[in-house]
């Protein structure tokens, strides 16, 4: 199959220009010596492209997956309590992470800016607290998830 493309490829490439002079004409000046060297030249240039475009083609496969192992969820969980977002960051979901951030941002925001003037801290930013425990649980879970995924498949001799 791949012999036959490079083949292929190679007929079309030296198939000549409309404008290539055939061989057997006589050459009148210098002038038309250098545009009969120019357009051999160029047939060459050709010929290398699409033979080379044909076994980059060949040589193209599909990449093999390599499945990285998951990190142990406790590990996702440290970090996730001690820095909020990190553990989806850590969980390959950077998109979650900055979501989960910007609403307990925006909340601990709310809750600051509608609770009364005497509460506490914990009452003040209440809302930012509690997307950031939900935050911290949802990276636990997902990591412990795709752990145990990884393990079935592992033992089933899928990897």
């Amino acid at each position: 199959m791949f012999g036959s493309a490079k083949r292929r490829a190679a007929r079309l490439a030296l198939r000549p220009a409309r404008h290539v002079r055939k061989p057997d004409m006589t050459v009148n000046s210098p002038w038309e010596a250098s545009m009969q060297a120019h357009e051999i030249e160029a047939a060459q240039k050709r010929i290398d492209e699409a033979t080379g475009e044909a076994v980059e083609k060949a040589s193209k496969r599909p990449p093999e997956q390599v499945v990285r192992r998951p990190l142990h969820p406790w590990v996702v969980l440290g970090a996730a309590a001690i820095l909020p977002g990190a553990g989806q960051v850590l969980n390959r979901m950077p998109r979650r992470a900055l979501i989960m951030v910007f609403f307990m941002l925006l909340l601990g925001f709310l809750t600051l800016q509608l609770a009364a003037p005497g509460r506490s801290f914990v009452g003040r930013h209440a809302g930012g607290i509690f997307v950031y425990a939900i935050a911290v649980l949802d990276a636990y879970a997902v990591s412990r998830y795709r752990r145990e995924y990884f393990m079935q498949r592992q033992r089933a001799g899928d990897m």
